[in-house]
């Protein structure tokens, strides 16, 4: 999908929203996943996720009105710190995303694209962070297990995790 995301500000109160912009007329627009994100999004308030606020269907486009996030994505802010972060910090940060996903978890929902373009630095000074883009989630029924695969349980050396 070929989504643009904006910065808009509302004239009355000055607050600041990302607002995440697909135009209409592009072929192939996967309206099941966009619809699925603003479902997930409605239903899923955490700390260390980003925020919803609003959609719109309008004539030429749909919109989603999200929290603004100021400090870019985890990679960048990485990339201008030398490629790295001080041990404390990247342990902080992870806490942060674990917390998140183990939420998301408990209410049956999997991220399905966790990635450093993905997390969303909200305050630098602690380092605060927000796992976004929830494009690929999936909510799960209670009957499924969700599971987490890496290169060694597909290789039978490590045990499947169920949450």
């Amino acid at each position: 999908m070929s989504a643009e995301v904006y910065v808009v500000a509302d004239t009355a109160s000055g607050a600041r929203y990302a607002v995440k912009k697909v135009d209409k007329s592009k072929p192939k627009i996967p309206w099941r996943k966009l619809y699925r994100e603003v479902e997930i999004l409605k239903i899923l308030q955490h700390p260390h996720l980003v925020e919803y606020f609003d959609s719109r269907d309008g004539p030429g486009y749909f919109e989603i009105f999200m929290e603004f996030v100021p400090f870019g994505d985890l990679e960048q802010y990485t990339e201008n710190r030398g490629g790295m972060l001080a041990e404390e910090v990247a342990k902080s940060v992870a806490s942060q995303i674990f917390s998140a996903v183990a939420f998301m978890h408990r209410h049956h929902c999997v991220h399905r694209d966790l990635k450093p373009e993905n997390i969303l630095v909200y305050a630098e000074d602690p380092l605060h962070v927000k796992v976004s883009d929830l494009g690929l989630s999936k909510m799960l029924d209670q009957q499924t297990s969700a599971y987490v695969l890496s290169s060694h349980m597909l290789k039978g050396s490590m045990r499947l995790r169920y949450f």
